[in-house]
């Protein structure tokens, strides 16, 4: 006597597949996925800051106060150092492709470099591109983890 086909419910195959592990690439997923997410969109806020510190200033020969304090910058850079470092070793230990961190890491190293020049044009111009490398290392990390 032959037995009826056993049949899984999509919710049952998903958590079957999550105790298994690594997905077909062997790529573990994980929370920090989200770290990237979040990352790249602080990335874009830096990057819209910078664009309107621009025309503010340019604007505004005179405008100033905390929008533009170096305080600020040092902040932030702070904070991206924090979510990259994490986001990028956690990464890296599950994908182990170097690329996002080194894009990461350049990223962080130019926005550092940045925030030492005394000419608002090249900081802010420095800034974006260091923004943009920061970016497509997170959007890659995220990308790798899938």
């Amino acid at each position: 006597m032959a037995s009826a086909p056993h049949i899984h419910s999509a919710p049952a195959q998903a958590a079957s597949a999550a105790a298994q592990g690594p997905d077909s690439k062997g790529v573990q997923r994980g929370r920090s996925g989200g770290l990237d997410s979040l990352a790249m969109a602080l990335s874009g806020l830096c990057a819209v800051h910078c664009l309107i510190s621009a025309v503010v200033l340019a604007l505004l020969a005179s405008a100033g106060g905390i929008f533009f304090d170096h305080i600020v910058h040092e902040i932030g850079l702070g904070l991206a150092s924090i979510l990259a470092a994490i986001a990028f070793v956690d990464g890296f230990v599950r994908h182990r492709l170097l690329l996002p961190l080194t894009l990461g890491g350049l990223g962080i190293a130019v926005m550092a470099g940045a925030l030492q020049l005394h000419d608002h044009s090249g900081e802010i111009i420095g800034t974006l591109i260091g923004v943009t490398l920061l970016s497509l290392g997170h959007y890659l990390n995220r990308r790798a983890r899938r």
